[in-house]
């Protein structure tokens, strides 16, 4: 059983480092009512980095979902936006 905790885990610890590439950090630690950030270590070395979100809470199975539908979102209005703007320059 914490086999399958820590592989979820290790899978939200992926899926979040990747909505943070997109500049989520901020808005999926609010809706997730989670804290992102703090102390990690890189290659050996230790980053001190900023907290984002207040609420310390261990992260969940229902958590991970949550974060899938929101990057899914995400890409979503990305991929709507870039058709979009694309489609404007073509008229222009």
């Amino acid at each position: 059983m914490s086999e399958i905790r820590e592989r979820h885990n290790e899978e939200l610890q992926a899926l979040v480092a990747r909505m943070r590439e997109q500049g989520l950090n901020a808005e999926v630690a609010a809706i997730l009512n989670c804290r992102f950030g703090g102390p990690h270590h890189y290659f050996g070395q230790l980053f001190d980095k900023p907290y984002i979100g207040n609420c310390d809470r261990p992260l969940g199975n229902s958590d991970m979902i949550k974060a899938v539908r929101i990057n899914r979102r995400a890409e979503v209005a990305m991929v709507l936006l870039v058709a979009a703007s694309i489609a404007v320059r073509s008229v222009g």
